[in-house]
């Protein structure tokens, strides 16, 4: 059989402005998805859009490489609080070297950008801290997520609530000087404490809502009699059954429920006689 394969663009770097209620950002996504022609789709793509804004150039000057390879990079790479260290070290493991300050210009540029997106880190580490604090009691981050510590069978748990109203949690959460920390995996097999910060638990929501919205679409997509294959990271595969289409599965998939109206969302798709990372 051959396979419908659906993958979703930017999934995670449209879902962290969509928490943190940075509107601007995710209307340059709205404006990137309605684009129609070749030359609409360049001069709209967010990554070239924020390549030109580091190396200071106009978006129709930017070139696939280096030029939009950063651009790419700094929005998806940005958004949990990844520094310029951190940058240069994670660009060079796909082979580029970028010029020697280039890191900091980029980490910044975005960070300008994304004021509500840098505040949301603090906003999130500071809601998970009063809930330590204050066991029972319930601490809202923006609109879309909630944390309180509840016991459960004697064991305490940090919960983050999803705007799915599905839970994260963190068992035996506690606050270590200014440093959060719960039990977790540490290296290997074994297992300690593990420490966290609001970058961090922004990744942590960010992935689940992540999940949440795919397997939406997959039960969207299973109802109509789409039978899913797997999941892959931002890719749904099913197989490909007479009379079905990438493009009807895409639509079942970007059906969003309720709970995540406003989230710009889009994904591509198409036939493959295998599955293969887009």
């Amino acid at each position: 059989m051959t396979f419908l394969d659906a993958d979703y663009s930017a999934i995670e770097a449209r879902i962290t402005p969509w928490l943190a209620g940075q509107e601007d950002a995710l209307q340059e996504y709205r404006l990137q998805d309605a684009a129609t022609t070749p030359e609409e789709k360049f001069l709209r793509c967010r990554y070239r859009i924020q390549a030109a804004e580091i190396y200071r150039i106009p978006v129709a000057s930017v070139t696939n490489h280096p030029h939009r390879f950063v651009g790419k990079f700094t929005i998806l790479g940005c958004g949990f609080g990844m520094g310029p260290p951190k940058f240069r070290e994670s660009v060079q493991k796909y082979g580029y070297t970028m010029p020697e300050g280039l890191e900091v210009t980029a980490v910044q540029s975005w960070r300008q950008k994304h004021k509500k997106v840098v505040s949301y880190w603090y906003d999130m580490e500071r809601a998970a801290k009063n809930a330590i604090l204050h066991p029972g009691s319930v601490y809202a981050c923006r609109e879309k997520i909630k944390f309180m510590v509840r016991d459960v069978e004697g064991m305490p748990f940090l919960l983050m609530r999803l705007p799915s109203g599905r839970k994260l949690a963190y068992p035996k959460p506690r606050l270590c000087g200014d440093r959060i920390a719960f039990f977790g995996n540490t290296i290997g097999t074994n297992w300690g404490d593990v420490s966290t910060w609001g970058g961090k638990l922004v990744e942590n929501a960010v992935q689940a809502v992540a999940a949440d919205v795919m397997a939406h679409g997959s039960h969207n997509a299973e109802r109509e009699g789409y039978e899913i294959a797997t999941l892959v990271h931002d890719e749904a595969i099913c197989y490909h059954k007479e009379g079905q289409t990438s493009e009807e599965f895409v639509r079942l998939l970007t059906d969003l429920p309720e709970w995540a109206s406003g989230l710009p969302i889009a994904a591509e798709g198409e036939v493959t006689p295998f599955y293969r990372k887009s």
